[in-house]
Formats: structure tokens, C-alpha cells, sequence
């Protein structure tokens, strides 16, 4: 240690000296634990991240979604001129050779990324006063 913080240490020493002591009361402890427990009887209540309106709406647009493919008419699809002018048209893309880990850490990654904002909002309504 250098020479300013020894001086430093000396002072803050001296002026706990001088300063005292403070003696807690008798009922010190008591009040403490009291405290502590009034805190603990504090519970949080349990809210799901996505509400039970979420989940039926989500399954709501998986059956609707589920449905229109089943019922969709193929026939008007294949008679279009898009359809028709789409398959003319002829695109090359270059392969580019991905590994199977590549893909994982890539899905992974977003998955993390896209999970610090959920779990960040989750966190700032739950521990609001």
C-alpha cells in the first residue's frame, strides 16, 4: 500500500474513535426480527407470462390456420396468372454449406437475444412497489 492510503486509514481510524460507539437498545434484536418477518409474510402472487387470453387467441389462429388448408380451394391457386408468371421466372442461389451446429447456435442465440427483453418486462412488472 502506498503512503495516502495508510495516512487515509489512520484518519477514518481516529475518527471512529472519537466518534464512539453506538450500543443498540435491548429490544434491538426483537424489532430486527420482527421486521424480517413482517417482510417475509409479503408474498407475490403468481401471473403467468402469457395470460390464459394469449393461449386462446394463439389457438384460435392455429385451428383458423389449420382450417384454411384444409378448405382452401387448390384449384384457383394453379388457374392464376401469378402463379404462372412466378414459375417462369428462374433464380439461381448460390449454395452455401451450413453445419447442423452452426444452425443450433444460430437458433439458440436468437432464442437468448429474444428472451432478455420478455424475461427484463416480466421482471420490472413483478418487482413494481
Amino acid at each position: 500500500m502506498d503512503k495516502q492510503s495508510k495516512k487515509e486509514e489512520r484518519i477514518i481510524k481516529n475518527l471512529i474513535d472519537q466518534a464512539g460507539l453506538e450500543k443498540p437498545s435491548s429490544a434491538f434484536r426483537q424489532t430486527l426480527m420482527d421486521r424480517i418477518e413482517a417482510k417475509g409474510a409479503h408474498k407475490t402472487s403468481y401471473t403467468p407470462l402469457i395470460p390464459a387470453k394469449g393461449w386462446v387467441l394463439m389457438a384460435v389462429f392455429i385451428i383458423v390456420g389449420i382450417a384454411g388448408l384444409y378448405y382452401y380451394p387448390t384449384g384457383i391457386l394453379e388457374q392464376s396468372q401469378l402463379t404462372s408468371t412466378m414459375t417462369d421466372i428462374s433464380v439461381r442461389i448460390p449454395e452455401f454449406p451450413i453445419s447442423k451446429t452452426f444452425t443450433y447456435g444460430v437458433l439458440f442465440l436468437s432464442l437468448f437475444i429474444l428472451q432478455i427483453p420478455l424475461l427484463k418486462r416480466y421482471m420490472e412488472q413483478r418487482l413494481k412497489p
